[in-house]
């Protein structure tokens, strides 16, 4: 029953966020210097002051004190990333930066405190994914969370071996094995009420107040009846909740009495009667309660410790996997003057590869991403309706949604050159293979982990069916089982570059993890079809060198299927929309 506010450390955090929302303030930077975070003293901070010094977050100077240069520095550096990254984000980062949680938990009450810092740091997090992700709705949700008196936060929900400390509201509809009663501080007798309510049908609600100063000043006509009728209502209430205390204990109530002589100002009184007659009374000795468990460390302790958690922490930041995309593994493969007109934002988003800078073109050579990615959306919405169905609109909501020039009604200028890109496609041999095909997929987007840079091992080929280096589907459309045919061909196209699920295994390095989308795929008699659209005007003097790069994305792509179903890729297909083209091999 501590509540949320229990420890000093939100109070801080608190401080601190008032700091980052008003970084020039200098109250608020002299709070945060002062307080737990930093702990100087106010002679520095005069120092700092007649050095020259200033107390403005977003520009710390280089003259004054330098251990309050040292914190500004800090500070800005916080107030930076605050202005980048959701509340959410930058306070859990910056709370383990301090290791505030460790230090809530060593404190007094140090569960408590720690559940209630994590508690605090949950609300920031629900206030993000609500849409407020600002430092005024992180301090919004801080302060809600430090209003909620009656919340409890502990560290380890549920710890059988905890005493939790309360008043008899909050004890309603809990339960514990053994529930005390512990040593009365307060008479029951009610106090002199100061107000009284009556409420009727026909009249509804009226209100008296007594006006006191250590005497009454003024009060309503008949007050000592209503005074009457309140105290026999407040003796009745607390009736009710002195059954509420003694109805908790599962197993055990044990009562705190005073001496015989005192007993009848105990807030148990209504209990003495029945006590006498069956409780048992307990024989205590007081004890002195035991001291905290210390830790005694030397310095070069200390120091070999935190090193130690350096290079575990060092350790664990080493990525298991990395990420790699179709496109950027393609984008090696081009000078540096090349580019990648075509790259869909799907695809180059997520990859940590470094890519080549982009040369500046015309508008009407390279139409970017944005036209690349509502193309290939509003293709893939062709292969999941009818053709006599209306898509006009979702054309026109895929443009504006993909930010494509808008003329001055509002309308997208390409729309009708969309919808004609789309007839054109619809109406190519690639089209009505698909559709006559025993399974069509659109907009495929996979995951495929493992990069071989050798060629396949011929060894395999001669294994036994149940041995190791039998091929297997990582994706199985149709539960089916690979015949040996299929598998050697299978085998036969994992080359250079291409995926395989084996590799990197039991090695000590991350495994690479190849991502991509595929935009067509097919199955016909014999294997797999896997098509890939390309926007390209094709009149720019690169686009030779990013044909072969193209060239090189899909037979990729067709790796990465054939790894993922364990099924043949029997053809590979490059359609290049705006020039009315299919190369196929």
């Amino acid at each position: 029953g501590a509540g949320v506010g229990v420890g000093g450390e939100i109070d801080e955090l608190k401080v601190l966020i008032q700091c980052m929302i008003d970084p020039t303030n200098p109250v608020r930077v002299v709070a945060v210097l002062t307080g737990l975070f930093f702990g100087l003293d106010y002679e520095k901070l005069t120092q700092h002051s007649l050095g020259g010094g200033t107390f403005d977050v977003m520009r710390p100077g280089s003259e004054g004190n330098e251990d309050v240069l040292s914190a500004l520095r800090r500070l800005h550096g916080w107030w930076r990333r605050s202005i980048s990254e959701p509340a959410d984000i930058f306070l859990g980062s910056v709370t383990s930066e301090l290791g505030l949680l460790p230090y809530a938990a060593a404190e007094e009450l140090g569960t408590l405190r720690a559940g209630a810092l994590l508690y605090v740091l949950d609300s920031v997090r629900a206030a993000a994914l609500a849409g407020d992700a600002s430092l005024p709705g992180a301090l919004s949700a801080v302060q809600a969370a430090l209003d909620q008196q009656r919340a409890e936060a502990p560290l380890e929900p549920g710890r059988p071996d905890a005493v939790r400390l309360m008043n008899l509201h909050q004890a309603k509809g809990l339960q514990g094995k053994v529930v005390v009663l512990a040593q009365p501080t307060s008479s029951p007798n009610p106090r002199r009420p100061k107000i009284h309510t009556t409420r009727s049908r026909d009249d509804g609600a009226k209100g008296y107040m007594r006006v006191t100063d250590n005497r009454d000043l003024a009060r309503p006509e008949n007050w000592f009846e209503y005074e009457a009728l309140e105290k026999d209502f407040s003796r009745d209430e607390y009736v009710r909740l002195l059954y509420v205390a003694v109805t908790r204990a599962e197993e055990e109530l044990v009562i705190s009495r005073w001496p015989r002589k005192n007993r009848s100002r105990s807030p148990w009184a209504p209990l003495e009667t029945w006590l006498e007659d069956n409780a048992i009374v307990l024989s205590l000795e007081p004890r002195t309660a035991s001291e905290r468990d210390t830790l005694s460390f030397s310095n070069e302790e200390v120091g070999n410790e935190v090193k130690r958690a350096f290079a575990d922490l060092s350790s664990r930041a080493v990525p298991t996997f990395l990420h790699q995309t179709v496109t950027s593994l393609t984008k090696e493969d081009l000078s540096p003057s090349g580019s990648f007109a075509d790259s869909d934002s799907r695809d180059v988003s997520r990859s940590l590869k470094k890519s080549i800078k982009e040369p500046t073109r015309a508008s009407s050579e390279f139409r970017g991403y944005s036209w690349g990615s509502a193309v290939h959306a509003a293709l893939a919405h062709a292969a999941e309706v009818s053709p006599d169905q209306a898509s006009q609109g979702v054309f026109r909501n895929l443009l504006v949604e993909h930010g494509r020039p808008l003329d001055d009604n509002g309308e997208p200028m390409e729309l009708r050159e969309l919808i004609g890109l789309v007839k054109a496609v619809q109406s190519s041999s690639l089209w009505s293979r698909a559709k006559a095909a025993k399974r069509m997929l659109t907009e495929i987007s996979f995951a495929l982990p493992g990069l071989s840079d050798g060629k396949p091992d011929p060894e395999h080929d001669s294994e036994s069916e149940s041995g190791p280096g039998r091929a297997r589907r990582q994706l199985d459309l149709f539960g089916q089982e690979l015949s040996r045919d299929e598998e050697k061909q299978v085998r036969s196209r994992q080359g250079h570059g291409y995926p395989a699920a084996d590799v990197a295994e039991g090695e000590n390095m991350p495994v690479s993890v190849l991502e991509g989308v595929i935009d067509l795929a097919f199955r016909e008699r014999g294997g797999w079809v896997v098509a890939d659209y390309k926007t390209d005007v094709g009149t720019d003097p690169d686009f030779t060198a990013r044909e072969a790069a193209y060239r090189r994305q899909v037979d990729l792509y067709a790796e990465a299927w054939a790894q993922l179903t364990g099924e043949p890729v029997k053809e590979r297909i490059l359609f290049f929309t705006a020039q009315d083209r299919i190369e196929q091999w």
